[in-house]
């Protein structure tokens, strides 16, 4: 039987697999935080990626495979996040 995992949970296994444990450690906190809205929730944990992203242009090339996964499923929610 497949476990459905909160897609931010593969973002937090891959940035840990490769050495990034602060900013695992930042989305975790922010998927266990409470949110007014889930539109609000999703926003913050895209801002965290941006924010991973910008202070981490080049990544291994699985790392970024996910944050562009995350990021799409943001931009369902926020298209104009930037």
């Amino acid at each position: 039987m497949k476990v459905n995992r909160h897609p931010f949970d593969e973002l937090v296994i891959e940035l840990r697999k490769h050495g990034y444990g602060e900013s695992a450690d930042d989305v975790a906190t922010l998927m266990r935080s409470a949110w007014s809205s889930s539109s609000e929730y999703i926003g913050e944990l895209g801002q965290a990626v941006l924010r991973f992203q910008r202070a981490h242009p080049i990544v291994a090339p699985d790392l970024r495979n996910v944050l562009d996964r995350r990021m799409r499923e943001v931009r369902i929610v926020w298209p104009e996040i930037r």
